[in-house]
């Protein structure tokens, strides 16, 4: 085989594994959107209209409707660098990553987080505020759909 033919041969091999994981990883989504490209009746702009068991009298029905929300605010600083701090709880040990940021006055009130008297014989070691790594991410995550 000549190497041309093995890099296509390679190079489709590979695709087929990375696209393989990235199903695996998303099959449930996978599987909601094909459920709904092949179960969902309506297009825009049809009349939906309630099941007759949902219907108690002429006048209420028990259909539960529902209003999705979203965050304005949380966007709630900017990085400015991150920190690797030893700690140890009980018999665990470890290595805790957090992120300093510039807090976004309106989501954060910087006050908040000063305690309102340090222990004798301490002082802050920096001006930063600190979050941990697991409770942030760098894209809005809050955005629907129109």
């Amino acid at each position: 085989m000549s190497n041309k033919k093995k890099y296509i041969v390679l190079s489709i091999a590979g695709f087929l594994i990375l696209s393989s994981i990235i199903a695996f990883y998303n099959r449930q989504l996978i599987m909601a959107w094909y459920d709904n490209a092949k179960n969902n009746p309506f297009k825009t702009g049809d009349k939906v209209y309630a099941h007759q068991y949902f219907i108690l009298d002429d006048n209420k029905s028990e259909i539960a409707l529902f209003r999705i929300i979203k965050s304005t605010s949380s966007f709630i600083g900017t990085y400015l660098k991150n920190k690797l701090l030893p700690i140890s709880v009980d018999t665990l040990s470890g290595i805790v990553r957090l992120y300093a940021i510039d807090p976004n006055p309106k989501t954060i009130n910087s006050n908040d987080t000063i305690p309102k008297a340090l222990p004798k014989g301490y002082i802050f070691a920096d001006k930063y505020l600190y979050v941990f790594w697991g409770a942030v991410t760098n894209k809005e995550l809050n955005s629907f759909e129109k």
